[in-house]
């Protein structure tokens, strides 16, 4: 097992250096807790570090392909649509129609619902 206390993560232009007080440890898993063991609020801090993570990884991603990703686009429904399946359903059917019509799409895909 290695162990580094340096971290460096280039993305694109972009390059993020950390660097750890304590070892860490390249490869290790740990062992998974039993989740119903869990109590609310744990759940709900490991639900935001899952959030964050998945961010500053689509985030990454981004930079690393920033040359060939220069457009964004937001979708919104005309009706409000409260199912997070749903909504995935139709997107999903939006992105086979545009890769037929275009031929190319690059469609990284991060659904959120808005809470008004």
């Amino acid at each position: 097992m290695q162990f580094y206390n340096v971290k460096i993560i280039k993305s694109g232009h972009v390059i993020e250096i950390y660097f750890y007080e304590k070892e860490q440890a390249r490869g290790y898993t740990p062992k998974k807790n039993n989740p119903s063991a869990l109590d609310q609020g744990e759940t709900e801090d490991r639900r935001k570090d899952n959030l964050n993570r998945t961010k500053q990884n689509l985030r990454r991603i981004i930079n690393t392909n920033s040359k060939e990703l220069q457009k964004f686009i937001t979708l919104t429904f005309k009706n409000n649509i409260t199912c997070l399946d749903k909504a995935h359903y139709e997107f999903e059917k939006f992105v086979k129609r545009m890769k037929y019509r275009l031929k190319k799409v690059i469609a990284p895909r991060v659904l959120s619902m808005l809470q008004l």
